[in-house]
């Protein structure tokens, strides 16, 4: 289990000595302890997905809110790491600039919705539109229908769409 936080969480806070802080815990490897999470941004987390073949392989996807009032909170929003989450690797590449919100993965291929639409990572590290006919709005949420190659994509305001995944 990985396990994000922030906290306090309110950038705007009153007490201006204790600023925004995020943080990532886990019991990867028996025991729970908080990670150094080394390379990921000081912004919100808003989806961690582990990699069903190895544990310590994860993505995290970050918000962007923060990002106006935090000085150095970082940039890009796919986050990935190989070892337990010690250290990440921003892989957003192409990916544009836009709070993500929700990740999966789907036969190897991690899915990430954004605000501004969902998005498949090919072979090569860079990103491509999922599908076709989904509206460009933001897709807060990401699931597949177990037992098929269907992912639901639920979206803020354009409804709750399926789309077939090859």
């Amino acid at each position: 289990i990985y396990d994000g936080w922030c906290g306090p969480c309110n950038p705007n806070t009153i007490d201006a000595d204790t600023p925004f802080a995020r943080g990532l815990a886990t019991n990867q490897g028996g025991t729970w302890h908080t990670l150094s999470a080394t390379g990921l941004p000081n912004r919100y987390i808003t989806s961690i997905t582990i990699d069903p073949s190895d544990d310590a392989h994860v993505f995290v996807t970050v918000s962007a809110f923060s990002r106006r009032w935090i000085p150095r909170a970082g940039e890009g929003h796919v986050f990935e790491s190989t070892d337990g989450g010690a250290t990440f690797t921003d892989i957003s590449a192409n990916l544009p600039d836009a709070p993500a919100n929700d990740s999966v993965l789907f036969a190897g291929t991690l899915i990430v919705g954004t605000d501004v639409g969902v998005f498949q990572r090919g072979q090569d590290g860079t990103w491509s539109v999922v599908g076709t006919g989904l509206p460009n709005a933001s897709a807060l949420d990401l699931s597949m229908v177990p037992g098929t190659s269907t992912l639901i994509a639920t979206t803020h305001g354009r409804g709750i769409w399926t789309i077939p995944l090859a």
